[in-house]
């Protein structure tokens, strides 16, 4: 059974701040999933390949939900192998949807769920390395540490035993969190970090290095084996852990959900920092929403979740202006068009320039060559279709948004 809902644009917002770089411009889209799932304890992203975003919500009194969203509107993926047994879902390499289950591995073909293993993956994540191995934790041997080989050869590792979480591919290895310590896997030895105590996130950096964060706030690096504690302290709370840590490789951005007195969201890159309130990310609540769930798609736009709230949240940070150069925002009109739109940005050049057109998802839809007339820029847009999109013209440094009937 499928299921279509249209996307809600519930809050849209434009957040600035001033520092070492221009001024960062952040758009936030709240994303209303409760006609699927009320409540969920747990909510997990992943991107296929043609870039749509899938979000698992399991848990609570509306068992597991799994949906999907192609810029447009939402699709409910059903998934009826098991009830409310769903734990993990993460894409392979080659873009495959994936779910980890008390019932084994399941993957996506396009129109149904196959089976490719009655392994249970337990509560642990799943993550695949750059040879397309599934990674996980099974339940079959004592959780010990798993891969699954795309020909369907399952290896346990008994070396590696116990509380794994956080399962992230690196260069150097395998990271993880087994219990109360953080360390790699290289295929045969689990070398750990006792110098990070009480660790909670992993991830990589676009250099390949590790950032783990912990119980207590603080952020450390791990480069070639060596561990550098209490970097990146303009992005901590004192004190306080973070619910969440993403970081956008491409664009060497960092992302921490933030809890205490003021929950929220931290865009962090290069001592410039944005915080986003909890409100301006979930619908009003009785209590704020912690972001304890991050994830960034393939385009930079980072998708955020929390226990016990149906929505989720779209933040998008303006390209132009992450690429560290200053960015005008054209005055455009009408908006919202139909066939034609028109940028004002006080436009010198008369010989054409490059202008491309995406949708909120980062998407390309096309490419054109325009010349200016009197300082303003006529673009056909008839062929879109309906909904909201972006456009930049690099050689100008212009972008401007707007809306398509």
């Amino acid at each position: 059974m499928t299921k279509f809902y249209p996307t809600r644009l519930l809050s849209l917002s434009l957040l600035l701040i001033s520092g070492i770089l221009p001024a960062q411009n952040i758009t936030v889209i709240n994303h209303d999933l409760s006609a699927f799932h009320s409540n969920p304890p747990s909510t997990y992203f992943a991107e296929d390949g043609a870039g749509n975003i899938w979000v698992l919500q399991w848990g609570g009194f509306t068992a597991d939900h799994v949906v999907q969203y192609d810029g447009n509107s939402w699709t409910e993926i059903a998934f009826d192998e098991c009830s409310n047994c769903t734990r993990r879902i993460a894409a392979d390499n080659n873009g495959a949807i994936h779910l980890s289950t008390t019932a084994g591995i399941y993957s996506w073909n396009g129109s149904s769920w196959t089976q490719k293993s009655d392994q249970s993956a337990a509560d642990s994540d799943i993550a695949f390395d750059s040879q397309n191995n599934l990674w996980f934790q099974t339940g079959s041997g004592g959780n010990n540490l798993a891969s699954l080989s795309e020909g369907g050869l399952l290896t346990e590792y008994t070396s590696v035993n116990g509380n794994l979480s956080d399962i992230t591919d690196a260069p150097d290895g395998l990271w993880l969190r087994n219990g109360s310590e953080v360390g790699v896997f290289d295929g045969t030895t689990f070398t750990a970090f006792p110098a990070i105590f009480s660790p909670l996130h992993i991830e990589v950096a676009g250099d390949g290095s590790i950032y783990v964060t912990d119980s207590f706030g603080s952020i450390s690096r791990i480069q070639n084996g060596t561990v550098t504690p209490n970097v990146l302290s303009g992005a901590t709370v004192s004190g306080l852990s973070h619910n969440s840590f993403a970081i956008d490789r491409a664009n060497d951005i960092f992302w921490f959900g933030q809890q205490g007195i003021e929950p929220g969201l931290i865009f962090y890159r290069g001592n410039s920092k944005v915080y986003i309130p909890s409100d301006d990310l979930f619908m009003d609540y009785f209590t704020p929403g912690l972001v304890n769930k991050s994830f960034v798609a393939s385009n930079g736009t980072l998708w955020v979740g929390s226990n016990f709230i149906s929505d989720v949240a779209q933040v998008i940070p303006e390209i132009s202006s992450v690429s560290g150069l200053p960015a005008v925002e054209a005055a455009v009109f009408p908006n919202p068009t139909r066939n034609t739109l028109n940028l004002q940005a006080g436009f010198r050049s008369t010989t054409p320039l490059a202008v491309s057109v995406y949708d909120l998802l980062g998407r390309l839809h096309f490419t054109d060559s325009v010349a200016p007339e009197n300082g303003t820029l006529s673009l056909p847009i008839g062929n879109l279709n309906a909904g909201e999109y972006y456009i930049s013209i690099p050689d100008e440094m212009v972008f401007a948004r707007f809306m398509k009937e």
